[in-house]
């Protein structure tokens, strides 16, 4: 990479450069903007800015040092790679670079090769070396110089960033694009920043920026007309931005039409292009209208009428300010061949012998699409059974004959549907465990909970699936015993079944507390007794009112047993009077 084909400009611009770690992925807008070449899954091989020689500013890639030789004492100013050796060993897995957001200008000559032949028309590769395959660019990009992707192998297509307002000379020269598309319109207006007074000096796209590739397709940003394109209006010099194409080659058959080798694409299609174009014959070159390859049919389109090969060549221009500029020059081969003959592929499925019938040209095959609309029938299907492939042996045995979207096909030919007995699938019958259950009357119950499990060998747990097939009348404000049914089905239609029992029992009636029994008052303690004066008379009163006082209340149970023995006491006190009455008279 870099200074490889000894290029020079006087647009070099000298840069500072770090080594510091500024790592920065490409935005999404440009990652989605390119579908130049295959790029890379693996993270390892993702570009960051450590794999890049970037200036002190973090907007240049590449630039120009001083290096010093001591042997011949000499110090010469050379090109700074745009990779970095980290990035060099990186492009060695990785032929895909992906420019980091926030570069602005990439420096002439950054990421050119190398090759044996340095030309536009002509260019080959050095054996060993490794080349840039695919380019993604920044949003962030505003000018690419001379050379910085030139003599590379950038395959397929190239897009070109909104705000890109320059293409030096070379910038994409001698690689193998295929399409450029254009996000912006480089005008020649854009500035390299706000402030500048003046356009960028080389704003627009420099002469020479795309020549030597294989462009087939342009697609601008509005139109063509728009765009300051630098190459002079003289076709001899080859200056043009797309000249020298190599599409390419073409194979058409006698009887199709010619195929335009470049097509140019624009977003506002009311400007229009010129074509020159035409082939070499017998040594003169005669434009298409005169060739005695070509004939215009009914419809306006040239006809190929005989076979051969031809070198052709496509000029595009277009008038601005009604002076000639030439757009781009295409190259390109010819290969007229002889009409192919059709045959007729018929699929037979069991009886049905016209399953279907499918055109194809000779030794092509149907995914060749050889001739339009013409593709594979749908599989069949027969029940019981199970569809293999199509064969030309009916029995389906001789695995040579077997028939595919891919099969070459030489002459007519039918095919037939081959099938194989479809296996019986047993499905074991899920295992479905419930459990039984026992509430008190009122108490609340999820039926659901006397699931235990619900397994299967193929559909794993179908728990969830379990379904209450009979709640067998559960009411848990009656008293009894209710049988509820559970059923589970797996994806394959067996079902299991099993029964709960849930018993309702009645609820406990609460005891009733035992009547309380009155207090009994306490016998008065017995007082030593005293000199006293002589009692009263009716002793017997007071006696009998201080037994009375403590007697329990009626209703209680020792009643009868206390009643009696206060009869008892009440005879033998009157006994105990009538002698001391009988004592004191005597």
């Amino acid at each position: 990479m870099g200074g490889g084909s000894a290029l020079d400009s006087a647009s070099a611009k000298p840069a500072k450069f770090i080594g510091e770690d500024r790592s920065m992925p490409a935005s999404e807008e440009s990652r989605e903007a390119s579908t130049d070449s295959t790029t890379t899954n693996d993270p390892s091989l993702a570009w960051t800015r450590e794999d890049f020689n970037i200036s002190a500013d973090g907007k240049t890639i590449g630039g120009r040092k001083d290096v010093h030789y001591p042997d011949t004492g000499q110090t010469v100013n050379e090109y700074v790679d745009g990779l970095s050796e980290k990035g060099k060993e990186k492009l060695k897995k990785n032929h895909h670079i992906v420019i980091p957001e926030g570069i602005e200008v990439i420096h002439e000559c950054a990421f050119t090769g190398h090759a044996k032949q340095v030309g536009n028309k002509q260019h080959e590769h050095i054996d060993g070396e490794t080349y840039i395959e695919g380019v993604t660019l920044p949003q962030s990009l505003k000018i690419i110089e001379y050379g910085a992707f030139g003599w590379n192998k950038i395959k397929g297509t190239v897009t070109i960033p909104k705000n890109v307002i320059s293409i030096h000379s070379a910038a994409f020269v001698a690689n193998e694009i295929e399409k450029v598309v254009f996000e912006g319109v480089l005008d020649g207006k854009g500035k390299e920043h706000d402030t500048d007074a003046d356009p960028y000096y080389l704003a627009g796209v420099g002469e020479k920026a795309f020549q030597g590739n294989k462009i087939s397709e342009i697609v601008v940003k509005d139109n063509l007309g728009k765009y300051k394109l630098y190459p002079s209006n003289n076709p001899q010099k080859s200056d043009s931005v797309f000249d020298n194409q190599n599409p390419g080659p073409f194979t058409i058959e006698v009887g199709e039409e010619y195929k335009r080798p470049i097509t140019i694409t624009q977003e506002n299609g009311n400007y229009s292009i010129g074509v020159v174009e035409g082939f070499k014959e017998n040594g003169n070159p005669v434009q298409i209208e005169n060739s005695s390859y070509f004939k215009k049919n009914n419809d306006g389109k040239y006809v190929a009428v005989k076979t051969g090969k031809l070198e052709g060549q496509c000029l595009f221009y277009d008038m601005l300010n009604n002076n000639f500029r030439v757009l781009g020059v295409s190259h390109f081969t010819y290969n007229i061949i002889p009409k192919s003959k059709i045959y007729t592929v018929t699929f037979v499925n069991g009886t049905d012998q016209n399953y279907a019938k499918v055109q194809v040209k000779e030794n092509k095959s149907i995914k060749d699409k050889s001739v339009a609309g013409q593709v594979m029938p749908d599989n069949p299907s027969k029940a019981g059974y199970t569809f293999r492939g199509w064969s030309a042996d009916k029995t389906g045995k001789d695995k040579t004959k077997e028939f595919s979207a891919a099969t070459q096909v030489t002459g007519d030919m039918t095919v037939y549907a081959i099938y194989t007995p479809t296996p019986a699938v047993l499905n074991a019958v899920p295992t479905l465990i419930v459990q039984d259950k026992t509430i008190t009357e009122g108490d609340p119950l999820d039926l659901r909970s006397l699931i235990v499990s619900a397994t299967d060998k193929e559909d794993g747990d179908l728990k969830n699936k379990v379904q209450i097939t009979n709640n067998g009348g559960f009411d848990n404000s009656k008293v009894g015993s209710y049988v509820i049914t559970f059923s589970v089905t797996d994806n394959g239609g067996a079902t299991a079944t099993a029964s709960a029992t849930v018993t309702v029992t009645k609820k406990p009636t609460p005891p009733t507390p035992p009547e309380l029994e009155p207090e009994v008052e306490s016998e008065p303690e017995s007082v030593p007794a005293t000199s006293q004066p002589e009692q009263p008379e009716q002793p017997e009163q007071q006696q009998a009112e201080r037994v009375v006082k403590h007697l329990p209340k009626t209703g209680s149970t020792t009643t009868p047993v206390l009643a009696s023995a206060i009869a008892s006491l009440f005879a033998g006190l009157v006994e105990l009077v009538a002698a001391l009455k009988y004592l004191r008279k005597n």
